[in-house]
């Protein structure tokens, strides 16, 4: 399992474009003209409106700048033209549905600013949803006015290039302090691109921005929407490859992750970027179940302290979100029900997270089938919602207040696996876009195993998805992951299917699981 922490993620087509703004380079241009979709648009394989949207103008941009540098080329004429009846056509046709059940990361600030400076450069668009307006205005009454100059309070420094159209109402100076120590603006090669373009960021700061991008650089050409990924990425694998059983080497691995934490901070995606409720959740679950007995106590206290609001009694991101995460609290349910199990804790700390804990499970429950902000394929969500009720469930007896839950928790799991059941494709594999992929095979598969049956449906399920995720080869990949846009981090997946391949040899037996292979689909 060692090789998946070097696996990597795809370029993404907005931050390439993003980054030719600020690197003029040939061969960027011709990524992106490469990556566009026959029906003109950019973005990953799912037809997934609002990342189709947002990629496809900041694509659109880039090849506008690249003409005004180099002349108009026959190539570039064309993917502007169509690209431009992709996203006239999508904004006429706007529905909001998509972004209520998944935000992807700054959308709401990114897209007006976009739309706006295409229509600066003589560009004939339709008028932007005024319910897109409305969520930038509702998103910009949210974050707290030092969040501008504090990268550690929120991240919209990661979508910094959203103050494009208004960046002299901003201090420069402060904006330019924001970089980190490895030359980014919150780990975002767009983002870092955007302050690159700017003509009074001092020669010493561009200096580092340069150092930054050409590290970023994948080895496809492009750049991923976060870089680097690594403690979230490890963390993650850590989560599933833990399932299949602790060993010494990855307890060794999370160790040496939290010995370069700062005690009170939280854990973020990597060890510069801001710290948020949904890898602090995890390390301390995993901390807990390594045996990490102060590191897990550290980041229970950050968890409660920073990410749980106890007006709505659930556990939020980020700072300044619009929309709750039922992925997040249920990772903090998790990570709270293993504290319990583990006896660790003062009498007034784990007064403090059974009142957290106690309500939780109606929250829970009524989001079982719902996409998560974080993922577009509700068979992540479902998954990790399942394994945190099943947990809250293990404690009836020891914390007072879960016996609705219990009650209902016989019947509920039933219902849940019929569901599972009934979803499954003749092929073996689930997957919500109506093609079946591999990553949500094995989600569904750990998901099913959770809600353990010994009837002959459920077995015969586990031998199809056996079968499925054996013969496979990384059949139906896609970007469900969400960012600025959607991404495919192919370590997390990785480890994913390993964990589902094990458990399945151990319940139906066979061959040992072989990693998986993933390759980025080719385009459209």
């Amino acid at each position: 399992m060692d090789d998946y922490a070097s696996a990597s993620v795809p370029s993404s087509a907005y931050e390439t474009a993003a980054v030719s703004m600020a690197l003029p380079d040939a061969r960027l241009i011709r990524w992106l003209v490469a990556a566009q979709h026959r029906d003109g648009s950019w973005g990953g394989k799912l037809p997934f409106a609002a990342d189709r949207l947002l990629q496809s103008t900041m694509v659109v941009r880039a090849l506008i700048a690249e003409q005004e540098r180099s002349g108009l080329q026959d190539d570039l004429v064309e993917a502007v033209a169509s690209g431009m009846e992709y996203i006239r056509g999508l904004v006429v046709s706007w529905s909001d549905e998509e972004l209520n059940i998944a935000d992807l990361c700054g959308f709401e600030l990114l897209m007006p600013t976009h739309h706006h400076i295409l229509e600066q450069a003589g560009l004939e668009l339709p008028p932007l949803p005024e319910t897109i307006k409305a969520r930038q205005r509702k998103k910009m009454s949210l974050l707290p006015e030092a969040a501008y100059y504090n990268s550690r309070l929120s991240n919209l420094h990661h979508s910094l290039e959203a103050l494009e159209i208004r960046l002299s109402d901003y201090d420069f100076v402060k904006l330019e302090g924001l970089l980190f120590a490895d030359g980014s603006i919150a780990s975002s090669p767009s983002a870092t691109a955007f302050m690159l373009r700017q003509p009074q960021v001092s020669e010493a700061s561009r200096k580092r921005m340069l150092a930054y991008l050409d590290a970023a650089r994948n080895p496809d050409g492009g750049y991923t929407p976060t870089h680097p990924l690594d403690q979230v990425i490890s963390l993650w694998q850590l989560y599933f490859e833990r399932m299949v059983g602790a060993s010494s080497p990855l307890r060794a691995r999370l160790l040496w992750m939290l010995s370069r934490l700062e005690p009170g901070t939280g854990v973020g995606a990597n060890a510069l970027f801001a710290t948020d409720g949904d890898d602090t959740a995890v390390a301390m679950l995993l901390a807990t179940e390594f045996g990490l007995e102060h590191q897990a106590l550290d980041l229970a206290a950050t968890l409660m302290r920073d990410f749980y609001d106890e007006g709505t009694g659930l556990f939020h991101t980020y700072r300044g979100e619009m929309t709750a995460s039922p992925t997040t609290t249920a990772h903090a349910v998790e990570a709270l029900a293993a504290l319990f199990k583990h006896g660790l804790g003062s009498a007034s700390q784990r007064a403090y997270w059974q009142h957290a804990l106690n309500g939780v499970a109606d929250y829970l429950i009524a989001h079982l089938w719902v996409v998560d902000k974080w993922h577009v394929s509700k068979y992540y969500s479902t998954l990790k919602l399942i394994l945190s009720l099943s947990e809250l469930v293990k404690l009836h007896g020891r914390l007072p207040g879960l016996e609705p839950l219990t009650q209902q928790w016989a019947h509920l799991r039933t219902q849940l696996r019929n569901r599972l059941l009934a979803e499954q494709d003749s092929s073996g594999g689930w997957g919500h876009w109506n093609q079946p992929t591999v990553e949500e095979t094995a989600y569904a598969t750990l998901a099913l195993m959770r809600l353990r049956g010994d009837d002959r449906a459920w077995c015969d399920a586990l031998r199809r998805s056996r079968d499925f995720l054996s013969s496979s080869g990384g059949r139906g990949m896609a970007e469900m992951w969400i960012d600025k846009t959607l991404y495919q981090p192919e370590g997390i997946i990785s480890s994913a299917v390993y964990a589902a391949q094990s458990l399945l040899r151990r319940e139906l037996g066979g061959d040992p699981p072989i990693p998986l292979p993933i390759k980025r689909p080719p385009h459209e």
